[in-house]
Protein backbone atom coordinates (compact mmCIF):
# COMPACT_ATOMS: atom_id res chain seq x y z
CA UNK A 1 0.00 0.00 0.00
CA UNK A 2 0.82 3.66 -0.24
CA UNK A 3 1.45 6.29 2.27
CA UNK A 4 -2.22 7.70 0.96
CA UNK A 5 -3.44 4.01 1.42
CA UNK A 6 -3.91 3.27 -2.09
CA UNK A 7 -3.43 -0.26 -3.28
CA UNK A 8 -0.34 -0.38 -5.82
CA UNK A 9 -1.96 -1.38 -9.13
CA UNK A 10 -1.09 -4.43 -11.48
CA UNK A 11 0.63 -1.81 -13.98
CA UNK A 12 2.58 -0.15 -11.20
CA UNK A 13 3.66 -3.81 -9.58
CA UNK A 14 4.82 -5.14 -13.16
CA UNK A 15 7.10 -2.04 -13.64
CA UNK A 16 8.30 -1.28 -10.63
CA UNK A 17 9.65 -5.40 -10.37
CA UNK A 18 10.77 -4.99 -13.85
CA UNK A 19 12.60 -1.71 -13.30
CA UNK A 20 14.13 -3.45 -9.77
CA UNK A 21 15.17 -6.73 -11.77
CA UNK A 22 17.37 -4.57 -14.45
CA UNK A 23 18.53 -2.35 -11.40
CA UNK A 24 17.45 0.58 -12.23
CA UNK A 25 16.40 3.11 -9.33
CA UNK A 26 13.21 5.70 -10.24
CA UNK A 27 15.77 8.60 -11.22
CA UNK A 28 17.48 6.61 -14.09
CA UNK A 29 14.36 5.23 -15.42
CA UNK A 30 12.92 8.39 -15.60
CA UNK A 31 15.97 10.00 -16.88
CA UNK A 32 16.62 7.33 -19.49
CA UNK A 33 12.36 8.11 -20.64
CA UNK A 34 13.53 11.91 -20.35
CA UNK A 35 11.73 12.83 -18.06
CA UNK A 36 12.83 16.06 -15.92
CA UNK A 37 11.24 15.45 -12.69
CA UNK A 38 12.32 11.69 -13.11
CA UNK A 39 11.75 9.94 -10.15
CA UNK A 40 9.00 11.16 -8.46
CA UNK A 41 7.22 10.51 -12.37
CA UNK A 42 8.76 7.18 -12.09
CA UNK A 43 6.78 6.83 -8.72
CA UNK A 44 3.87 8.42 -9.27
CA UNK A 45 3.34 5.64 -12.31
CA UNK A 46 4.40 2.73 -9.80
CA UNK A 47 1.78 3.56 -7.09
CA UNK A 48 -0.85 3.97 -8.99
CA UNK A 49 -0.95 8.66 -8.44
CA UNK A 50 -0.68 8.90 -12.56
CA UNK A 51 -1.10 6.65 -15.65
CA UNK A 52 2.20 5.53 -18.31
CA UNK A 53 1.43 8.15 -21.17
CA UNK A 54 0.55 5.23 -23.97
CA UNK A 55 3.31 7.00 -26.20
CA UNK A 56 6.17 5.75 -23.66
CA UNK A 57 4.78 1.89 -23.45
CA UNK A 58 7.30 0.83 -26.42
CA UNK A 59 10.24 2.61 -25.14
CA UNK A 60 9.84 1.43 -21.29
CA UNK A 61 9.52 -2.42 -22.23
CA UNK A 62 12.10 -2.01 -24.09
CA UNK A 63 14.54 -0.55 -21.54
CA UNK A 64 13.05 -3.10 -18.78
CA UNK A 65 13.15 -6.36 -21.32
CA UNK A 66 9.21 -6.27 -21.09
CA UNK A 67 6.60 -6.97 -23.65
CA UNK A 68 4.73 -3.96 -24.52
CA UNK A 69 1.86 -6.41 -24.73
CA UNK A 70 1.90 -7.51 -20.79
CA UNK A 71 2.04 -3.44 -19.87
CA UNK A 72 -1.15 -2.96 -22.27
CA UNK A 73 -2.87 -5.75 -20.36
CA UNK A 74 -2.20 -4.59 -17.49
CA UNK A 75 -3.22 -0.93 -18.15
CA UNK A 76 -6.27 -2.64 -19.37
CA UNK A 77 -7.07 -4.41 -16.40
CA UNK A 78 -6.38 -1.61 -13.89
CA UNK A 79 -8.97 0.27 -16.05
CA UNK A 80 -11.15 -2.39 -15.50
CA UNK A 81 -10.86 -2.81 -12.11
CA UNK A 82 -11.30 0.80 -11.38
CA UNK A 83 -14.96 0.67 -12.80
Amino acid sequence: MTREGKKMNNTGKLLRDARLSEGYTQAQLGKKLGFASAGQFISNIENGRAPLPSKHIKKIAKILKIRAEDIKSMMIGDFEDSL
